[in-house]
């Protein structure tokens, strides 16, 4: 969920530019994985690719 700033009419440009630098220092998360990270990671799982892929073809 995301955080909530209250900027009132009162308040300054500083305390609102400051509010807002808060924010985004908020919303820079850890980086998360890609599924594309994880392409080519399992050897010996299905052997060659190529070989792989034409066993799979040939069984239709």
């Amino acid at each position: 969920m995301g955080k909530i700033i209250k900027i009132s009419k009162t308040d300054s440009p500083e305390q609102t530019l400051k509010a807002l630098k808060q924010l985004e220092k908020k919303k820079q998360a850890p980086k998360t994985k890609s599924l594309a990270e994880f392409f080519g990671k399992m050897p010996g799982v299905f052997g060659d690719g190529l070989t792989y892929q034409k066993q799979m073809r040939n069984e239709w």
